[in-house]
């Protein structure tokens, strides 16, 4: 391949983390997957466990662990070309917005990444 023929493999990963105690985690992620897929091809969901110190925005330790928070978190993970950035932002806070509403999950805010990576397939099969 010449160098006009490779493909630019510059990426940003987005990686956004929505905490809830919601039992509609799951039909959330289906939620978002639709618009975000039509979008931009696709995104990768999981679900973690979160810990949260009720003071954990004040920017120093020590941090209250008595009453230390444990919810269920839904982490997406979605690369797009860097020119998509702002477009994948967008759609992802206005989809996650709209879902939190309707399955009432009660989150508050959504931590959100953004990294530059480097992305390539190789041919497995």
């Amino acid at each position: 391949m010449t160098a006009e023929q490779i493909p630019d493999a510059r990426r940003c990963r987005i990686v956004v983390l929505m905490g809830s105690g919601s039992d509609q985690l799951d039909e959330a992620a289906d939620a978002i997957a639709l618009p975000i897929s039509r979008d931009f091809g696709g995104l990768t969901v999981s679900f973690a466990t979160g810990y949260w110190a009720p003071d954990g925005q004040k920017g120093e330790g020590p941090y209250d662990v008595d009453g230390l928070m444990r919810e269920r978190v839904l982490r997406l993970d979605l690369l797009v070309m860097p020119e998509l950035r702002e477009a994948a932002l967008d759609l992802l806070e206005e989809t996650c917005r709209e879902v939190n509403r309707r399955f009432a999950l009660g989150c508050t805010h959504l931590h959100i990444e953004c990294l530059d990576a480097e992305a390539e397939h190789r041919l497995i099969a």
